[in-house]
């Protein structure tokens, strides 16, 4: 196959992915269709008073819960954002709503217009395994940080992982990656603690998997919808 061809295909890729994307934003029009459309959600997301539930995969889901358990949400609420499956419950954020869900809903159009594309050494080892070893040497080191493209949510070690959304070949991942402990908090004289080398050693993502682009395109639209409700 010739580059000529194979650069002919990308292109006609990305450009079809861009369609899609530039069609959801035309679909979904103003701020009160945007609600009408989160009100009229499909079942697969199903929200509460003070929780959406969105689906990601099989047996795969973000639950979103905020601390306000009134019927008008605001942008300052403090929520929190979990990733849940059949064996697991990991939090990937803890801050202000707005903060979360919008950062979610760009993070998914740019992918959607395969905007985040990782190399192949960067999608095999899990691009927190890149950005541990950029925070854990980032006193010797002043280059920019490598993997901020692709940074969706980040919680301390001590109660979550962090999170990344990037594109590989025209698919969009999902990334889940636990962090070096000892580098967010102070190690105690007395406190057993694993070595940065040991950790990467036996380093392993907590989790990566392909979302389809017509579930990334629902959830885009239920946080647009959901979004416009929230107060200032």
């Amino acid at each position: 196959m010739s580059n000529d061809f194979y650069a002919g295909e990308v292109k006609s890729q990305s450009i079809a992915a861009k369609q899609m994307a530039n069609e959801y934003i035309q679909f979904c029009g103003t701020p009160k269709e945007r609600g009408n459309i989160f009100m009229n959600a499909p079942l697969s997301s199903k929200t509460y008073d003070t929780m959406i539930t969105l689906n990601l995969a099989d047996d795969k889901y973000l639950q979103i819960n905020s601390e306000n358990d009134g019927e008008q949400r605001y942008f300052h609420d403090e929520t929190t954002i979990k990733y849940l499956d059949s064996k697991r419950e990991i939090i990937l954020f803890k801050d202000s709503l707005h903060e979360g869900l919008e950062s979610l809903k760009n993070m998914l159009l740019l992918s959607l217009n395969n905007e985040l594309p990782v190399s192949e050494k960067t999608f095999l080892t899990g691009v927190g395994y890149e950005w541990n070893i950029y925070y854990h040497n980032l006193d010797e080191f002043s280059e920019e940080d490598p993997t901020e493209l692709y940074s969706l949510w980040s919680v301390s070690p001590e109660i979550g992982s962090a999170s990344w959304i990037y594109n590989r070949n025209s698919q969009i991942f999902f990334e889940i990656s636990p962090q070096y402990l000892w580098d967010f908090i102070d190690s105690n004289v007395n406190e057993e603690q694993t070595s940065f080398e040991e950790f990467m050693e036996s380093y392993t993502f907590d989790a990566q998997f392909s979302l389809d682009r017509k579930v990334c395109i629902e959830m885009v639209k239920i946080l647009e919808g959901f979004l416009s409700t929230v107060e200032l």
